[in-house]
């Protein structure tokens, strides 16, 4: 289970993430044809019309950070029928457009030429539906203007719905205002409705989110209407070949910011293999001896050493503190294979604490699948990185051998590192600037410490030969799991080096050349839908299922398809009808009563408290005993 820290052990983030503007505001020209004002309820299509269900937008390429949530989708409109319905049954036709688009005149553009986008943009919506007449968002036919918001309707399209207390709206002659939450929608006496404020690029990014695509061009090819608002608001930076390999760069770089010479996970075990081959290593002649903290999120790194070395030998302990002591060590040793010519066991040691820096470079915080907010990693180590900062070294600096029976292993990791602290000159008053950062750069060097101690009483260099890897595990995950931004893994490297025939070498990993990407990708599969490029100077490749505990895109697809429910269940009008289904009958069948071994409170630390206090009262009747017959000797002289 993953270590929990409180919700106030986040600690605060070293790099925040820049909150962009909100857009100015953002118009786009309705068709000629729709001349009032708000829409209405009566300007909505009728069920089983193949009229197009909303107006579509176009959403400018940073719109969808915006949003935290897609839209919800419009209530009790059954007419707009999702993608795939045939002709007859309340969908449209194939053929009809999916919604409305409107052109947008280019800046300077005359009356005349704006009449003749306008025509030609209704000619080629008439020529996909000419037998059905279409009802435009945002026309009216006389009724008085509604309060509004902006929704999808689960379709993909967006749909103008009318809300009661959604808003108010006010106006004069020809123009109508409907005020948002934090924004205001402006339908104008020239049919041009226009988005200001900051919901604006939340209504934008919602749109995007649903994955509303640009609405159909019109017959010269121009563009829908609100994408080229869009782009005079913000301007898109064109895609380049390389855009890939520079994004993956800067993730690169704002992890190097905090420890230099980390590299991509699937890049470090890579070299790991090959180096340690080149010393006779392999996973076929050697065991490893993995030692990560005990948290879920440390799964990849393992997976990803087990599919080198095989199956390895845990000495994981919370925070990375390795505890397993020399029994636990000849335990795995007794596992190894035995090399059949000399009759010599090897070893590959592992050990790593870990930490998170999220995309947006927030040390600390991370987003875990299923879970809101923001987690975080490593909580052991941020618990104890608070508690030695506000009460200081000298208390924290226990005799060693002494912990607390109820947790063990987080004591002795806060003991160690307070311990070590003081040995590198550490202070009360010092300790209060450090940085998580900081922290786990000392339980680094503290368990890899730890584990030479462990080493030098256990391995015999006459049997064995071995090889020790260090350093600290990085989780550079997206800011919010879901989205799409893609989950990495690196390590930053503190110590590489071999012992064969009692010969010591250290090796420079970072002069072993990276894997191409392809050879990467080839490695997992030749999955095409992972992002496996290059990223500074080395080769970076998504974490997904199975080398992540969860895989991003089923959550995705879960959360897109639970989303199709709630829309569906509003259109086809079984809201009434859905609700969970009753516990199972065949539970109360397997409930039995409370078993003999638990009734009765017996684990260990109600016992070790038991005989501590016998202990107690055993050492007092001896010291009681011991006076009265001092008493007694000198009684009788």
């Amino acid at each position: 289970m993953a270590e929990k820290a409180p919700a106030d052990a986040l600690p605060q983030a070293t790099k925040s993430s820049q909150q962009e503007a909100p857009p100015a505001a953002i118009s786009f020209q309705a068709p000629a044809t729709s001349s009032a004002a708000a829409p209405t309820a009566s300007a909505m299509p009728a069920a089983g019309s193949r009229g197009p269900a909303a107006t579509s937008f176009s959403a400018p390429a940073g719109a969808a950070a915006a949003a935290s949530t897609p839209a919800s989708p419009s209530k009790g409109r059954k007419g707009g029928k999702r993608k795939g319905k045939k002709a007859g049954k309340g969908g449209r036709r194939a053929d009809a457009p999916v919604a409305t688009s409107f052109q947008v005149p280019a800046e300077g553009s005359s009356a005349e030429s704006e009449a003749e986008e306008e025509q030609e943009q209704e000619q080629a919506e008439q020529a996909a539906a000419p037998a059905e007449p279409t009802v435009a968002a945002g026309s009216t036919n006389g009724a008085a203007p509604a309060t509004g918001s902006i929704s999808s309707n689960g379709s993909g399209a967006a749909a103008a719905a009318t809300q009661s207390g959604s808003g108010s709206s006010s106006g004069d002659s020809g123009r109508q205002v409907v005020t948002l939450e934090n924004g205001t929608l402006t339908v104008n006496a020239d049919g041009s409705i226009s988005i200001s404020g900051p919901d604006a690029a939340k209504v934008l990014g919602a749109l995007a989110a649903v994955g509303v695509l640009p609405a159909a061009a019109g017959a010269d090819g121009g563009s829908s209407s609100l994408g080229a608002a869009a782009r005079r608001a913000a301007p898109v930076v064109p895609a380049k070949e390389t855009s890939e390999v520079e994004y993956l760069t800067a993730r690169v770089t704002t992890v190097a910011d905090e420890f230099p010479g980390a590299i991509g996970a699937d890049d470090f075990i890579q070299r790991v293999e090959i180096a340690l081959y080149g010393f006779g290593f392999s996973g076929d002649n050697s065991i490893a001896m993995v030692n990560l903290c005990r948290d879920e999120v440390t799964g990849p790194l393992k997976q990803k050493i087990d599919a080198v070395f095989g199956a390895s030998f845990s000495t994981n302990g919370l925070g990375g503190v390795l505890t397993c002591g020399t029994i636990g060590m000849g335990a795995g040793f007794s596992h190894s294979p035995v090399c059949g010519t000399t009759g010599k066991e090897r070893y590959v040691f592992f050990s790593f604490p870990h930490i998170s820096i999220n995309s947006c470079g927030e040390v600390g915080p991370m987003s875990r699948p299923g879970r809101p907010g923001q987690s975080c990693a490593c909580g052991a180590l941020i618990k104890a990185w608070q508690e030695i900062r506000s009460e200081g070294l000298m208390c924290n600096c226990k005799i060693p051998g002494v912990h607390d029976a109820v947790n063990p292993e987080y004591s002795i990791l806060k003991q160690r590192i307070a311990r070590r602290l003081r040995h590198e000159g550490g202070t009360d008053e010092s300790v209060k600037s450090l940085t998580l950062t900081d922290i786990t750069k000392v339980a680094e060097r503290t368990i890899s410490d730890d584990l030479e101690f462990l080493i030098s009483k256990t391995v015999d260099i006459t049997r064995a030969d071995y090889a020790v890897i260090t350093g600290v595990q990085i989780h550079n995950w997206a800011h919010n799991f879901e989205d799409d931004s893609p989950n990495m893994e690196f390590v930053a490297p503190t110590s590489a080096y071999v012992v064969v025939n009692g010969v010591k070498t250290h090796l420079d990993l970072s002069a072993v050349p990276p894997l191409t990407p392809r050879q990467i990708r080839l490695l997992h599969g030749g999955r095409q839908d992972v992002v496996c490029n290059t990223g500074g100077s080395s080769t970076l490749r998504e974490e997904d299922a199975p080398y992540a505990f969860d895989s991003k895109q089923q959550r995705l697809e879960q959360r897109r398809r639970l989303e199709r429910y709630v829309a569906l269940l509003r259109e086809e009008g079984l809201e009434e009808l859905a609700q969970a289904p009753p516990p199972a009958a065949w539970r109360a069948a397997i409930v039995q009563p409370t078993p003999a071994r638990c009734a009765v409170t017996d684990n260990s630390t109600v016992i070790d408290r038991e005989t501590a206090s016998k202990a107690a009262l055993e050492l007092k009747e001896i010291q009681e005993m011991l006076q009265q017959r001092y008493q007694q000797q000198n009684s009788k002289q």
